[in-house]
């Protein structure tokens, strides 16, 4: 395969996986109606949070294979390390699965009467899932860091597509249970797949000294994910405690679609993270670190708002695809614009981390304190009745908190004085899905035609104004970055096709 198909291969992978994952989004709940998809949303809330269980042992995987690979570490063999590493998943997936199972039948009182029974066995299933996972995750994490990427690239697309395959076929014959069985039998399969090209042979290793080593060093992963769990899961566990099956349904959407619609902006920000790392970790001058990070502010800001602001034009055709849901509309939005404030301290936050400050740990405080002030809100939203759109609303405050502190406390290690024009710039984007929120939920679907002609000129208007206020950025940054990345990706091509 040429250098061009292999990069157009590895792009497209991508399209087709926010394609399928968008379609699977729209479909799943129009069959199973808002009360039966929160269940769903039930089911992912148990795996995740049991998911975080394993992300200390994973996060010190590659530091303590490359360790070993550069003979730094000369304690223990590739083959010890694959061993226990995988033994302790194998543990941590039993323990946390008996535990689930146990809670689920003789502690678990669900609220609704009506699907009682259903939400207990997702409950189980979802604990099913993660001993999978728990097993089986060692392999695909393998794959990355030996850098397998044409692998990982086709077991992404092979997954969504069986998924969505096996779901359709099983939907209409086990109803809400066939999604569960076909994730279970998917992530079964690809884990499996991930095993047999890894090459590796594990087996159970119980040497406690070396056991308690690996423990030991991941405590700070478990630590450093902590905060980043605490963020995500904890307005999501709130709706699915205190709200209606019926609201977690159309929550469950909104964060589903929201997932899937930022995909783009996550990979552009990926590829242009490397380019800040290095260029901040090369600058001592204060005044030219302050303008790579006002370049890279802008960069981000500029990104965001042409696909987010863009992309939630979408959400005025859910009212008809999707009748059932239109709640989610307005929730998608906000979740977009909540989205939004945190991708504009991408810089800041990769500054804290970085190895010239070495402030992880002031980031994870900052973090902790937005996550408090989030639950107190949502606590207060759900005290005043405000519903599903007070915690969502929660969400957005405290990220928008969060942004505020990020950006008071790092402001000293790159500006000489505080920079207004620079702020207003930065939350442009913010500014305009606002002001777009606000007119798109001021008249109701009535025809494709109806709704593009009020529409299309908000549109037009809004990308003019991106792109009068991001033009500098957009040529003279933004372009030639993805250019030289495109050159970097084809040398790479070029160099494994000569080995």
């Amino acid at each position: 395969m040429s250098i061009k198909k292999n990069f157009l291969f590895l792009f497209s992978s991508k399209i087709l996986l926010i394609a399928i994952g968008i379609a699977r989004g729209l479909v799943i709940p129009g069959i199973l109606g808002p009360e039966l998809y929160g269940i769903v949303g039930v089911y992912y809330i148990i795996k995740d949070s049991l998911i975080y269980s394993t992300t200390g042992i994973l996060g010190a995987y590659p530091h303590l294979y490359f360790s070993i690979k550069s003979k730094l570490n000369i304690e223990i063999t590739l083959k010890q390390l694959h061993d226990t590493i995988f033994t302790l998943l194998c543990l941590i997936g039993l323990v946390f699965f008996s535990c689930t199972i146990i809670y689920s039948i003789c502690f678990y009182h669900p609220s609704n009467n009506n699907y009682k029974d259903v939400v207990k066995i997702a409950v189980i299933l979802s604990a099913f899932d993660f001993l999978i996972t728990s097993v089986g995750i060692m392999f695909s994490t393998i794959a990355f860091v030996e850098k397998r990427f044409d692998i990982i690239s086709r077991m992404q697309v092979i997954e969504s597509i069986m998924s969505l395959t096996l779901t359709l076929g099983l939907i209409f014959i086990i109803k809400i249970y066939g999604i569960f069985i076909s994730e279970i039998a998917t992530i079964a399969t690809i884990y499996f797949v991930y095993y047999v090209v890894s090459r590796y042979k594990v087996t159970i290793n119980l040497n406690m000294r070396k056991i308690v080593s690996i423990i030991k060093f991941s405590i700070p992963f478990y630590i450093g994910n902590l905060t980043f769990y605490f963020m995500r899961m904890v307005d999501r566990a709130i709706v699915a405690k205190y709200l209606s099956l019926e609201l977690m349904g159309i929550y469950t959407l909104a964060l589903n679609l929201t997932d899937k619609l930022r995909m783009i902006n996550i990979t552009l920000n990926d590829t242009l993270r490397p380019y800040f790392i290095e260029a901040m970790n090369s600058i001592e001058d204060k005044e030219k670190l302050g303008i790579i990070i006002k370049k890279f502010n802008y960069i981000t800001s500029c990104a965001g708002g042409l696909i987010l602001v863009n992309s939630s034009y979408l959400l005025i055709f859910l009212d008809k695809i999707l009748p059932k849901f239109t709640k989610s509309i307005p929730i998608t939005q906000l979740i977009i614009l909540s989205i939004i404030t945190l991708m504009f301290i991408e810089p800041q936050t990769q500054l804290l981390s970085s190895y010239k400050l070495k402030k992880q740990m002031m980031l994870n405080i900052f973090r902790i304190i937005s996550g408090f002030i989030n639950i107190l809100l949502c606590f207060l939203a759900i005290f005043l009745k405000i519903g599903l759109v007070g915690i969502v609303f929660s969400g957005l405050i405290s990220n928008l908190l969060f942004c505020i502190i990020i950006l008071s406390y790092t402001h000293k290690y790159y500006l000489y004085k505080v920079d207004l024009l620079y702020y207003i710039k930065m939350f442009v984007p913010q500014i305009l899905l606002f002001l777009n929120i606000i007119y798109l939920n001021s008249f109701k679907f009535v025809s494709v035609l109806n709704t593009l002609t009020k529409v299309f000129p908000i549109i037009v208007v809004t990308n003019i104004l991106l792109f009068m206020i991001y033009r500098i950025e957009i040529f003279s940054y933004l372009i030639p970055l993805v250019k030289e990345r495109y050159k970097i990706i084809r040398g790479k091509f070029k160099e494994s096709k000569a080995g």
